[in-house]
């Protein structure tokens, strides 16, 4: 496609015709994907707490918001798929940025017992990562057992009463305190999982 026609079809997308905005993902969407895939190696962790299809969704969200408000500039299809990887780029680490937050204040609930304080970002039209969505998704990289005890803390419920609670289940008497470390131990095994898309 060249400039013209590129022009011509961002034009319209920012008018809001859908057939011109799915067109012009279709075309771009793959350099999208390629940025997106670099920042989420295929070994990575994080694939399992980020869907690559919502972040080109966010991506391009912001990019018809940018369209619409005369920000987006650029000279040839080059500069524009440069454009669309920054943004990519710039979305994966927006996102780990706030899983970071949001495991910050995980560990004061699960580890610490105090409230979960209330989310102060804003994220953008397309971003659709909250709070709870990142709590699943990290609750679904524990052990059946690391989920009951860390279920039970966000519930308020201290160590000695959660011990209290799983020991007629378990069939034995538990001690809080290797209960508190068996949490410990999950949320130090996440925690180097996710970082910097490490790969095992």
């Amino acid at each position: 496609m060249d400039e013209h026609a590129l022009r011509k079809l961002l034009d319209r997308a920012a008018g809001g015709h859908e057939e011109s905005s799915a067109e012009l993902m279709r075309q771009l969407g793959p350099f999208v994907l390629r940025a997106v895939r670099i920042h989420l190696p295929r070994k990575s962790h994080l694939r399992q707490i980020f869907d690559s299809d919502d972040i080109i969704q966010s991506v391009f969200a912001d990019f018809f918001i940018g369209a619409r408000a005369g920000d987006i500039r650029f000279r040839g299809v080059g500069q524009l798929n440069t454009l669309l990887q920054r943004m990519a780029k710039h979305k994966v680490i927006d996102k780990v940025r706030n899983l970071n937050a949001e495991w910050r204040a995980l560990e004061t609930v699960w580890i610490e017992g105090r409230c979960l304080p209330q989310a102060n970002n804003h994220p953008s039209p397309g971003d659709k990562m909250g709070s709870r969505e990142v709590y699943s998704q990290i609750r679904s990289l524990m052990t059946e057992n690391e989920r009951q005890i860390a279920d039970l803390r966000s519930q308020g419920r201290t160590f000695p009463e959660i011990a209290a609670l799983l020991s007629p289940t378990k069939g034995k008497e538990l001690n809080p305190n290797t209960l508190r470390m068996t949490l410990e131990r999950a949320m130090a095994r996440i925690r180097e999982q996710l970082s910097h898309g490490k790969e095992d």
